[in-house]
């Protein structure tokens, strides 16, 4: 894999070359973003490139100036803000929770906090351990050992993740805690929503994390997770329901006094009233019309549309 640097590179020669904006950051929204620019370019002739690179990645850049809008699914606190930064969410997306189990099914695994927890606590190694059976007890749990993965960049997907396993389950809460980049004590580490879903597809027994859109798209099987008694806050409100899977908004960020804001804002603005149907196509969940309407009366407000 080529390094990080040789890609920005590119992308900038791309730039000079008339591109019209550049973008960094989160992999979680890369997909829905990568529609976007493409139904944007083709309705207005103008550029835009996005490099997924993780939402650390994404914040590193656009406080360095190296890139026109940065993409997170942490906003930025409001001390970093007053320097002269904007933000709005633009979408939202769901998380699930993937394995690959070839005796299995999509959505045929069942899954708690706790249990997910232990495995990744090393607590339980294996899939016909006694606590996965008794959840599963119709179904054949295969003879394979548990490998759990995780991503090893800064990432938005492992925010929201473990910020509901920090939510639901004591002993993550005491171990392994929240945040974008942590100290995993077991598994298997993976860089992007892509390189997880890679790696899931070629470690049998794994289980994993990535936005719904690379599990549509690479054909991943996702577990269920039986609602608990606060679960509702957590879920994508289409699939309450079946109680999975678990909902992260993503956040643009881009400096206000940039000579590319108005660009930036015309991109998201034109997405914002032609891009639900791809959103929805995708596996993502559109903000609703009140929101959108409320960013829109801000960037009214700050000259930029």
């Amino acid at each position: 894999m080529r390094p990080f640097p040789f890609l920005l590179a590119l992308a900038l020669t791309f730039l000079q070359a008339g591109e019209t904006l550049l973008g960094s950051g989160a992999t979680f929204p890369a997909n829905a973003y990568a529609a976007w620019i493409k139904e944007y370019e083709k309705s207005t002739q103008n550029r835009v490139s996005y490099l997924s690179i993780g939402s650390g990645g994404g914040i590193k850049q656009i406080k360095s100036g190296v890139v026109d809008f940065g993409a997170s699914e942490e906003p930025l606190k409001e001390s970093e803000l007053a320097v002269g930064f904007h933000q709005f969410p633009s979408l939202r997306g769901s998380i699930a929770l993937v394995y690959n189990l070839p005796s299995l099914k999509d959505g045929e695994l069942r899954l708690t906090p706790e249990l997910i927890s232990d495995i990744y606590l090393g607590l339980i190694t294996h899939w016909q351990d006694p606590k996965i059976r008794a959840l599963n007890p119709n179904i054949p749990l295969p003879n394979l050992p548990i490998t759990p993965l995780h991503r090893n960049d800064g990432s938005g997907t492992t925010l929201a993740f473990t910020s509901y396993m920090d939510h639901q389950s004591k002993a993550w809460s005491e171990s392994i805690g929240k945040g974008k980049a942590l100290a995993w004590p077991k598994g298997m580490g993976a860089k992007g929503n892509a390189g997880m879903s890679q790696l899931i597809s070629q470690k049998e027994g794994s289980l994993g994390y990535v936005e719904l859109s690379y599990k549509l798209q690479e054909k991943l099987s996702a577990a269920l997770l039986p609602l608990s008694s606060d679960l509702k806050e957590w879920l994508s409100p289409v699939d309450v329901e079946k109680g999975y899977p678990l909902v992260t908004t993503s956040y643009i960020i881009f400096p206000l006094k940039s000579k590319k804001a108005r660009e930036v804002v015309h991109f998201f603005d034109y997405s914002f009233k032609q891009g639900d149907t791809t959103l929805r196509r995708l596996g993502f969940i559109p903000l609703s019309e009140e929101e959108k309407g409320l960013i829109q009366k801000r960037w009214q407000e700050l000259g930029l549309l």
